[in-house]
């Protein structure tokens, strides 16, 4: 997973896939929104999703994004891809090797 800092989207390599992912949470109702897109090397739209989720805080929101990024790749059999967010926290956790469970 790798964390983005620039405002231009930048394409992957051929043959690859990017997946871009975004979250927001309002505290005030406990709802969220997410939006995830992949796209291919020429930067064309292959697929998205967005919904609106009740979450506890702004990180299970983006938690979910990334839930449904993996979601979308696999129903599309989609294996040499690249996710990206602007979490670093969330990033964090899915490199580490830790068990968050435990």
């Amino acid at each position: 997973m790798t964390r983005i800092h620039n405002d231009r989207w930048e394409a992957p390599s051929t043959s690859w896939f990017k997946i871009n992912y975004n979250a927001s949470y309002r505290k005030a109702n406990g709802k969220a929104h997410f939006g995830v897109i992949i796209r291919d090397h020429a930067g064309r739209l292959l697929d998205g999703v967005n919904d609106n989720i009740e979450a506890d805080c702004a990180l299970v929101a983006k938690a979910w994004a990334v839930r449904e990024g993996i979601n979308l790749a696999l129903n599309r059999n989609l294996y040499k891809v690249i996710f990206e967010m602007d979490s670093t926290i969330v990033c964090s956790e899915i490199n580490s090797n830790s068990n968050p469970m435990s």
